[in-house]
């Protein structure tokens, strides 16, 4: 039985879960990288931005060798207020004052680090509103959902245990994204993952529950792209080359990243 501690987008997040779910490039070709990693959760307070570096494939991570501590760092938020971040610890920076975190409103990271100069941007989304939960074949939840313009989607299940505070099984990620195109259509649906099978019995099966996530469109690119390089895993802690990343600069990778999540509905 599980307590249910549904991920941090990094989540991501499971899909944010993001030391465990990338890739990386062969040793002979390891270049050092700069590493960016911010979940901007609506209604939540913000957890600050983390700045490390890649070590070599060969090297365990260690965060004390990886993390930056001589960043000059600051938050524009929607183009007008200025919160400069100090290091706290880990190669962590964050506000001297609580932040919280609202949907509608655009986040610019500007940092600099040596030479190196660090931009990224994201809006935060509204929480995704869901028309509809239904159940397919005992296998896996679709969503019916309304998309808005400018945010991606993705879907995940979990399992409802013997009681309403425990869970037995979730999602280890999303099955797929979807982004709102130009032509925004009324509503649209979107699928889980699978579930494994000791939970398609129609006694397991109906316990399950979705929950929808909403993200800035730039994580559909993300999302698409992760799995490029098939040779190593874990970019976030020693590079990765095909990833399509939010944050700019020279060597630099990373997510800085809005999301809002939805209720917890029971599949039908």
């Amino acid at each position: 039985m599980k307590t249910f501690l549904f991920l941090s987008f990094a989540a991501f997040i499971f899909f944010v879960g993001c030391e465990k779910t990338q890739t990386l490039e062969p040793d002979s070709i390891y270049k050092q990288k700069t590493v960016v990693f911010a979940s901007l959760k609506k209604d939540s307070l913000f957890a600050g931005v983390t700045f490390t570096r890649t070590l070599p494939l060969n090297e365990p991570f260690d965060i004390k060798k990886a993390e930056l501590k001589d960043v000059m760092a600051y938050l524009k938020i929607d183009g007008v207020q200025v919160i400069p971040l100090i290091y706290i610890k880990d190669g962590l920076y964050k506000p001297r004052e609580l932040l919280s975190i609202h949907s509608g409103s655009t986040y610019e990271l500007f940092a600099k680090y040596g030479e190196k100069t660090i931009y990224a941007r994201t809006r935060v989304p509204e929480s995704p509103q869901v028309l509809k939960a239904t159940l397919v074949n005992n296998t896996y939840i679709e969503a019916q959902i309304a998309p808005k313009e400018g945010e991606s989607y993705g879907a995940a299940w979990f399992i409802l245990g013997a009681s309403q505070y425990s869970y037995e099984g979730l999602a280890a990620d999303f099955f797929e994204v979807y982004v709102s195109p130009e032509n925004l259509p009324s509503s649209t649906t979107i699928r889980t993952a699978d579930f494994p099978e000791e939970y398609r019995t129609d006694l397991r099966a109906s316990g399950s529950y979705l929950k929808v996530f909403s993200f800035d469109k730039g994580f559909y690119d993300y999302f698409r792209t992760r799995g490029n390089n098939l040779q190593v895993h874990n970019s976030f802690t020693q590079g990765g080359s095909q990833i399509i990343w939010n944050v700019y600069g020279n060597d630099v990778i990373g997510l800085f990243m809005g999301s809002a999540a939805g209720k917890f509905i029971k599949a039908k």
